[in-house]
């Protein structure tokens, strides 16, 4: 199965030895579901200090292992972080991701409800909601594909202290064309779901093979480190 991220042979023989927790972000670690780690479809375990697992004890909502991670079917399954989390208004994060989709049509990774979400909303566009502060959604448009489906993407979303949004794939900083939308976006929003969105629509349709998301704007150096961290666990 095609992986289509063009990774040099040197970094899949040589694994850095970054982890979530390092270069001082221990402590900003909200939560880390790690790749073939604690993980089945009733429970994927955070390997972060918070204790964040997600939990899904009801057997016909349940996504299937799959490569190490969670495989979602697009229709019905999902999971529920076991307590709800919060990025205040105005406060920095990053999530990083490492997934696979078998659509890339309006399909949510994570969420809390109907107004507070983060999902991939077509080939070329990603989508955030916040809703403290006053709901404000934000559309991260790209001229060029960088949702594909069938193939491996590393994806680094994060919100800087200024409030403004940056998106990397596989290395690449996306450069936003004018049908983005709000850039700059300070509103608060809560975590609850993985892979859904209000534990009713807008499924995740693929595989998440390992998420991580810390309070706090990773550093360009993070960023690559994190890139690297996640292309070095192939293959999922």
């Amino acid at each position: 199965m095609a992986l289509g991220l063009g990774i040099a042979n040197e970094l899949l023989e040589t694994p850095t030895l970054w982890t979530p927790r390092e270069q001082g972000l221990n402590d900003n670690l909200l939560f880390w579901l790690e790749n073939n780690n604690d993980i089945s479809a009733s429970a994927w375990l955070d390997q972060s200090d918070n204790q964040n697992d997600t939990t899904q004890s009801t057997t016909l909502y349940q996504p299937s292992v799959a490569r190490g991670g969670l495989r979602f079917n697009g229709t019905s399954d999902y999971h529920d972080f076991d307590t709800k989390f919060t990025i205040a208004q105005r406060g920095p994060f990053t999530v990083c991701m490492a997934f696979y989709l078998t659509d890339n049509t309006t399909r949510c990774f994570l969420s809390d409800g109907a107004s507070e979400f983060m999902e991939i909303m077509t080939g070329k566009k990603l989508r955030f909601k916040g809703a403290a502060g006053g709901g404000l959604t934000t559309t991260l448009a790209s001229s060029n594909t960088i949702f594909p489906t069938e193939e491996t993407i590393i994806m680094v979303l994060g919100r800087n202290e200024a409030d403004e949004f940056k998106l990397h794939i596989n290395g690449d900083e996306i450069p936003f064309t004018l049908a983005s939308t709000n850039t700059t976006n300070n509103r608060g929003f809560d975590v609850f779901n993985l892979g859904i969105r209000n534990d009713n629509d807008r499924h995740f349709s693929g595989d998440i093979f390992e998420i991580f998301m810390h309070n706090k704007f990773l550093s360009p150096s993070q960023i690559e480190n994190a890139t690297n961290y996640l292309k070095s666990k192939q293959p999922f």
